[in-house]
């Protein structure tokens, strides 16, 4: 059996550094509060532009691997040559890819990354191609835990479906990282799963968007005081929907978990930032490394995460520049 098993995309990036983006601030609208725009019409140079591979099931598995653990990856991939690169890629890693479907006649996942330069902030393009032909084949659990990330396709709620009947009968632990689809089903559509996650790893922006989905948290939400940090009530409401834990992230401000009673944050180590491509990615698989590791010591998983996330945003790529476990231990 597996350690873990990563469900969610495989894919080739273009990642397109530019200084000739500008950040808008835009605080009025909670679900965009902050946008990368370029000048209409205008050609946009780059001196730095780079291929990699990512989405978030490969990220994730890349790092769990780094880190240790027996891991594979259930995605689907086209019958094009972008296909054969991303199985090569999985073995390098050591990825175990017999879960990796194949679909006829539907190019793999592709996208462009956007680097806004002096931010290092990203916009991701994606077309999902194959990956909205994704199909649940199983009927025993094929690893101890479950790493869901972002989903695309008439397929979604079936996929959940069946890590939810294994999640009730205590067959796996679940860490979930929802994607748009999810998120806009809000709290009454995600209702029934939420209470058999081990782990809602989410980000502050999806977080208020889950929070605006439910009339009465986003009435308490717009009344909040000034005392009452934001990202506090949305990590405690979270978690009171059903989660074991909630991992909120929050960019360069660090991360908080909330469990029942307790809440621990951290923050971040200063570092160069070069690309934040996969670096979500990067922070809430190394966090469900730590909790393996670490026996659930959440303080320790944390300092792991973020040892982990340092380096790779010291590289271009959401794979370069990972640590394995026994090197980020001897930094801890």
């Amino acid at each position: 059996m597996l350690d873990l098993l990563t469900i969610g995309s495989a894919l080739r990036d273009i990642v397109f550094h530019t200084d000739q983006t500008k950040i808008i601030e835009t605080p009025k609208d909670l679900l965009r509060q902050r946008l990368i725009a370029v000048e209409y019409g205008a050609k946009i140079h780059s001196e730095k532009v780079a291929l990699s591979f990512g989405g978030g099931g490969l990220n994730a598995a890349v790092n769990f691997s780094r880190l240790g653990f027996k891991t594979g990856i259930l995605c689907a991939l086209g019958d094009d040559a972008l296909a054969s690169e991303l199985l090569r890629h999985m073995r390098t890693h050591r990825v175990d890819p017999r879960f990796v479907q194949r679909v006829r006649h539907q190019p793999s996942v592709f996208s462009f990354v956007l680097v806004d330069a002096p931010s290092h902030e990203h916009a991701a393009f994606v077309r999902y191609g194959s990956l909205t032909h994704l199909r649940w084949k199983f009927t025993n659990p094929p690893a101890r835990w479950i790493y869901l990330t972002s989903l695309v396709g008439s397929q979604t709620r079936e996929v959940i479906a069946g890590i939810d009947a294994w999640a009730k009968k205590g067959k796996v632990q679940w860490a979930w990282n929802p994607g748009g689809q999810q998120l806009r089903e809000g709290r009454r559509g995600l209702r029934a799963v939420l209470k058999h996650v081990t782990v809602l790893n989410i980000n502050e922006d999806e977080a208020l968007e889950l929070i605006l989905s439910d009339s009465e948290s986003a009435r308490q939400y717009k009344s909040l005081s000034r005392r009452t940090p934001a990202w506090k009530f949305l990590a405690q409401t979270l978690q009171i929907w059903g989660p074991k834990m909630v991992l909120l992230t929050r960019g360069a401000k660090g991360a908080v978990v909330a469990e029942e009673k307790k809440m621990t944050t951290i923050g971040t180590q200063s570092v160069k930032r070069v690309d934040t491509t996969g670096a979500g990615d990067c922070y809430g698989s190394s966090f469900i490394a730590g909790l393996i590791h670490f026996s659930g010591d959440v303080p320790r998983a944390l300092a792991l995460a973020d040892a982990q996330t340092s380096f790779l945003l010291q590289h271009i790529g959401a794979h370069e520049g990972l640590k394995t476990f026994q090197q980020l231990k001897n930094k801890l």
